[in-house]
């Protein structure tokens, strides 16, 4: 039965995967990293980057935005197919997010398109600090190695409802194709599909962010712990993301 979970929670990562992922085209830019003197020295000495829990920046906001999305695809029921199995794992979706207030262990690491701006000197980098720059398809590989993602964050309502409501039916899609090839549709059964589908719905809210931002034209690096993960590391604050071979240099 686990190799058979297992392969039904890495089709639903697919999914997500696809909906994250960018062309070449996107990727063949550079991506730049502000940070302070500390960072700096700290990125030089251990020859990482670590990605902070979103929970305790001040982007944990985002998620409570994303989730409203969610709710209220799932209110106003656009789109979405229901089968009575279908219905029930909905229903399951919105009990847990309806409780549900902070990403569970989201960690980001923070990049943007602009090269030389200064608000994000001013916001990240003190009054002493660098900007980092960044081969953008490098991170996207690096990320993509320890199933994590890059991808550049959605600010226009329309197109972040539109994203939320895609992934949404893909992921519900997927759902009962996993029913229809067998999967047991007992209480328990549609309760684990309800929950593969909020991770991963949760794995894209961290790119989910309010228009008064726009202006940071942000990418960000996101990475979820595994479920396993949340009983073993309760207090953790950040994590080692990625090294540094992915700096653009000269």
């Amino acid at each position: 039965m686990t190799s058979v979970v297992n392969s039904i929670f890495s089709e639903f990562n697919k999914i997500l995967q696809a909906f994250v992922s960018h062309d070449d085209n996107d990727l063949d830019s550079e991506l730049t990293h502000y940070t302070d003197l500390n960072g700096l020295i700290g990125i030089v000495k251990t020859g990482t980057i670590y990605a902070g829990n979103l929970i305790a920046m001040n982007d944990a906001s985002e998620f409570v935005y994303a989730k409203k999305l969610v709710l209220d695809l799932i209110g106003k029921n656009h789109g979405l197919k229901k089968t009575h199995e279908i219905a029930r794992i909905i229903s399951c979706i919105k009990f847990r997010l309806e409780s549900l207030n902070e990403p569970p262990f989201a960690f980001v690491t923070s990049f943007t398109s602009q090269r030389d701006a200064t608000t994000h000197w001013q916001g990240y980098s003190g009054s002493s600090g660098v900007a980092l720059h960044f081969d953008a398809r490098a991170l996207s590989e690096q990320a993509k190695q320890i199933g994590a993602y890059l991808s550049c964050c959605k600010y226009v309502e329309n197109q972040q409802q539109d994203f939320i409501n895609s992934l949404f039916s893909e992921l519900l899609t997927k759902c009962q194709t996993t029913l229809d090839s067998g999967f047991s549709s007992d209480e328990d059964h549609l309760k684990w599909l309800a929950e593969v589908t909020l991770y991963n719905l949760a794995k894209a809210a961290p790119i989910i962010k309010s228009k008064e931002f726009s202006h940071e034209q942000e990418w960000r690096c996101v990475y979820y712990l595994p479920w396993d993960g949340y009983s073993k590391y309760p207090d953790l604050s950040e994590i080692e993301f990625l090294n540094r071979s992915g700096i653009v240099t000269g």
